[in-house]
């Protein structure tokens, strides 16, 4: 259960001054003007109804229709678009509306600025400025240099933390020299100097605005209220505005008199709101939550997270309509799941909230074309390859990203310009990287430009990938068409920065970077509401307490969203140090959620909490700490329910073969039973009939680019390579040290036919490894050759089918012969080669230790039938060579299979080929090594021991 002692409330501590300074100096202001008149009317709607349909309903009769003059605050924009409905609603046929916005225009509202409010960009590039000028020495203290960081974008990435950093201090009445003059004391005098450097920059900055004829939005903000340049012939409401920062409460204060504040809550908590209504942190952070323990569901991951969705749905036995629901998003990345599930019921989705830039086609297109022209790796052409829009422009070939992925798993390339192999597929990839740099003429050059001449290239490049015309009657083409007209937006702010401001000429992915930190935050705006009748509204957090749907659903209930982690400047200023400054911190959100998480869950019957315990890569994840605002007795029970239970508590071990019997295992209609089977699909189908349908009868591969060395199974390969080459050459020497030099030289010469001159780091090592084993192999060649053993064959496939009759109709078996050896006395042997770290005789391999002594694998009794096309006398010996990373496991390993069992080999064989053609794929069985088989089985991604390349 988290602690709830009892922090002093924001409203209790010391605040500072409010922004002790003007534009030019950091010197004392005036004071705040007295306010007004009384104090605020505040007025409490209880928590009987929805608080939006009470507020409508006070307005207009407390107010009256003729409310041109009135200025409505809401928290966010769809609280204030569903106000406007239900005022236009509840009003009578003449009257006059209010304007009705947010907490945050309601500044920009009655507040007169001085000067023109400078955007966001120029105000990051001032940053940028400010803090170059810096010297070397103080730049230090903010900013440590990041190996492989491009210097233009570290120098970035500084100003946009600055920015935020000063945006959110400023509303708070603190500047960087009211934070660098407080008491720090003696064990925290580097954070001190951090703030002085600050202080330094925040002064230049100031002077780089001015200098433009321009004003900081948030400190002209401030100083405008300061000097009583405030419209005070307005009426104000605020509606539900529980939290607001310094500035703002500053700016209420002065329209004291004719403001009312509407609380979300009943009368009886007015000891837990200040004279504004807003929230007494220290009584809200310690209040229970009455969220009944029937209501709090758990789920593994977004997509069960979404399947949790449509149970509750279930329950509620589908008497909602789509209006009258709602579905809370805390974690963005469950809405694909949603809108999945809802889908699946015939129910369109709305985002409220409208779509994330960084989320769209375009934003997502250019962000992989910054990090390709930073890198030139094959994993971000690989990425580029992937982009749909992208291939189009470039000839529409589907298949291009397969073919990149194979080449990936061939090749382990590093960077791109280092072109192996002569398959098709291989030429096909060469082809499709030139196809990409010749449109990207204008943008690929090494030489640097200026900022605004990136701009014209930029667009030009987005309208040859990009359609002239789109349907936005079509939602996808809707957003579409609004993120290029965004970003067309911030290029042309590109193209207009100052003079003063500009950046050294920077190369294309530094413009870039710059491009994308300018888009960051943008939403495309979702589309009117009367144009997806019926969809049901996926709202944020924030915007849930106002909702006024009867029946709720929240997902991603979990700590870190609930309340949410603090911005990426809280480096600068942990909750600790806020506390002591008396800034809003940790404590203020909780109280905040508490409260709306309260008003949720009084306003509504039908109300539902989601919670994960794993996000969609897997990692682990905290339940909200709001769910153990309970009483003390409580809380047991809820740790029990957010624990897994079941099956889900311990893993299966991988040989119990019924792990993965409660996975489904669908069979699609319309398969046939393969005609021939390699013979490693044996070993498979034991293993896995499951795995078995979807390798050998769907015929899926896995191509997965995220492989950064070689896998146990292209490991394998690449030695059996150089091995393949021994039979030309010194494979009857008895010197070992002959035998090694020839099998490193031709391993050298595979590996750099196949990785380049300048393979990954990780294979280089692999290669190195792998030459160690085959020394030691090399011995035990030697040691075999002196016995008089020959190799006779490599790589061998017989000439003719080999069938195996089962009930009077054959299967076709297929393989390869590792290596065959001959000695004169006349025997032979058949041998398949092995690199894997546990060493296992032939016999532990093919079957179990129990009394069974159940047959895992047929691979060495499959090869006896297909080497009888070899034309040799007798039965050949089967076995192993290992190439072993030890010495004492290195070597040749006869099996002692008996007569009988071969037989009884040969019997499984058919069972296996008689369950293959009766369709008795149900069961997963021992689960994959493949991490995406693992997921298809609904398995986690947690990897294994894998094997070596199939026969």
């Amino acid at each position: 259960m988290p602690p709830r002692g009892g922090r002093p409330g924001r409203s209790e501590r010391g605040s500072g001054p409010l922004l002790p300074f003007d534009s030019s100096h950091g010197g004392s202001a005036a004071p705040p003007p007295a306010p007004r008149g009384d104090a605020p009317r505040r007025v409490f709607l209880g928590w009987e109804q929805p608080v939006l349909p009470c507020a409508a309903r006070w307005i207009l009769a407390q107010l009256g229709s003729e409310l041109g003059d009135v200025l409505v605050a809401v928290p966010g924009a769809r609280a204030a678009r569903r106000l406007r409905e239900l005022l236009a609603q509840a009003a009578p046929p003449v009257w006059v509306p209010p304007r009705v916005l947010t907490q945050g225009r309601l500044v920009d509202e009655l507040v007169r600025l001085e000067q023109p409010p400078a955007g966001r960009l120029v105000r990051t590039l001032a940053w940028e400025r400010a803090l170059s000028e810096l010297p070397p020495a103080e730049r230090a203290h903010l900013q440590r240099p990041r190996p492989g960081a491009g210097e233009a974008r570290e120098r970035l990435r500084l100003a946009e933390t600055v920015r935020a950093l000063h945006g959110e201090l400023a509303p708070e009445g603190k500047d960087f020299e009211s934070l660098a003059r407080d008491a720090w004391g003696a064990e925290l005098d580097s954070e001190a100097a951090r703030w002085r450097v600050l202080a330094r920059a925040q002064a230049d900055y100031r002077r780089r605005i001015a200098a433009l004829g321009l004003c900081d939005p948030h400190e002209g903000r401030a100083r405008a209220i300061a000097a009583g340049a405030v419209d005070t012939t307005r009426r104000v409401v605020l509606v539900g505005v529980a939290d607001m920062n310094h500035l703002l409460a500053r700016l209420i204060e002065a329209v004291a008199g004719r403001a009312s504040v509407l609380v979300a809550a009943p009368e009886a908590e007015a000891a837990a709101f200040d004279a504004l209504g807003r929230l007494r942190s220290e009584v809200w952070s310690t209040r229970d939550l009455p969220l009944p323990l029937a209501d709090w569901r758990v789920a593994e991951k977004p997509v069960d997270q979404a399947e949790t969705v449509r149970a509750v749905l279930d329950e509620w036995h589908g008497t909602l309509a789509p209006e009258e629901l709602v579905l809370g998003v805390a974690d963005e990345s469950v809405v694909p799941y949603l809108e999945r599930q809802l889908e699946d019921c015939g129910v369109g989705a709305r985002r409220a909230a409208g779509t994330a830039v960084e989320r769209t086609r375009p934003v997502r297109l250019l962000r992989a074309l910054a990090r390709y022209l930073a890198r030139r790796g094959f994993a971000e052409l690989a990425a580029l390859a992937r982009d749909p829009d992208l291939a189009r422009s470039l000839g529409n070939d589907p298949d291009a990203p397969a073919r990149l992925d194979r080449y990936h798993l061939q090749h382990l390339p590093w960077q791109v310009g280092e072109w192996l192999g002569t398959r098709e597929s291989d030429q096909a990839t060469r082809a499709f990287h030139d196809r990409l740099e010749q449109s990207l003429a204008d943008l690929a050059g090494t030489e640097p430009r200026p900022l605004s001449e990136w701009a014209d290239p930029l667009r030009t490049w987005l309208a040859r990938v990009y359609p002239a015309e789109l349907d936005e009657a079509l939602e996808p083409e809707r957003v579409l068409a609004e993120a290029l007209r965004l970003v067309g937006e911030v290029l042309g702010e590109l193209e207009e920065v100052p003079p003063s401001l500009a950046l050294s000429a920077l190369h294309a992915p530094e413009a870039l970077e710059l491009l994308l930190r300018g888009l960051r935050g943008l939403r495309v705006p979702p589309p009117p509401a009367e144009t997806q009748p019926g969809a049901v509204e996926l709202v944020g957090w924030l915007d849930l307490p106002l909702d006024d749907a009867p029946a709720l659903i929240l997902t991603g209930f979990n700590e870190g969203r609930v309340p949410e982690a603090p911005g990426a400047h809280a480096a600068f200023l942990p909750d600790s140090r806020r506390t002591a400054l008396g800034l809003p911190g940790d404590l203020e959100r909780l109280a905040r959620d508490v409260h709306a998480a309260t008003v949720i869950l009084s306003t509504r019957a039908r109300r539902v909490f989601v919670t994960a315990r794993r996000s969609a890569e897997g990692d682990p994840l905290v339940p909200s700490r709001l769910a153990f605002h309970v009483p003390p007795a409580e809380v047991p029970e809820r740790v029990l329910r957010f624990l897994p239970q079941g099956d889900h508590l311990h893993a299966a071990p991988a040989g119990d073969e019924d792990a993965g019997r409660s996975f489904a295992c669908p069979v699609l209609p319309g398969w046939v039973a393969p005609r021939r089977l390699r013979v490693s699909a044996f070993r498979t189908f034991l293993s896995s009939p499951y795995q078995f349908y979807l390798e050998h009868v769907l015929g899926l591969e896995t191509l997965d680019d995220r492989t950064s060395e070689l896998d146990p199974r292209r490991f394998g390969t690449l030695a059996h390579d150089a091995l393949e080459d021994l039979a030309a050459g010194p494979h009857d020497s008895a010197d070992a040290a002959e035998v090694a030099g020839f099998l490193v030289e031709r391993l050298r010469a595979r590996a750099a036919a196949e990785f380049g001159a300048r393979p990954l780091p990780a294979v280089a090592l692999q290669v190195a490894q792998l030459e160690h084993r085959l020394r030691l192999f090399a011995v035990r060649q030697a040691e075999r050759a002196a016995e008089g053993w020959r190799i006779h064959a490599v790589e061998w496939k017989p000439g003719e089918p080999v069938w195996l009759d089962v009930d009077g109709t054959p299967i076709e078996l297929s393989g390869k012969l590792d290596r065959v050896d001959v000695h004169p006395d006349g025997r032979w042997a058949i041998l398949d080669y092995k690199t894997g770290d546990r060493k296992k005789s032939p016999r532990d391999a093919h079957r179990k230790k129990d009394k069974q002594k159940s047959w895992i694998d047929l691979q060495l009794p499959l090869y006896r039938e297909l080497g009888r096309g070899l034309g040799l006398a007798g039965e050949p010996e089967l076995g192993y060579a290992w190439i072993a990373k030890e010495e004492h496991e290195t070597g040749f390993f006869a099996g002692d299979f008996t007569p009988e069992e071969l037989d009884e080999a040969l019997a499984e064989a058919r069972r296996v080929v008689r369950c293959v053609r009766a369709g008795q794929f149900g069961v997963p069985g021992r689960p994959p090594y493949d991490e995406i088989l693992k997921a298809i089985f609904g398995l986690s991604t947690l990897g294994g021991e894998g094997e070596e390349g199939e026969a």
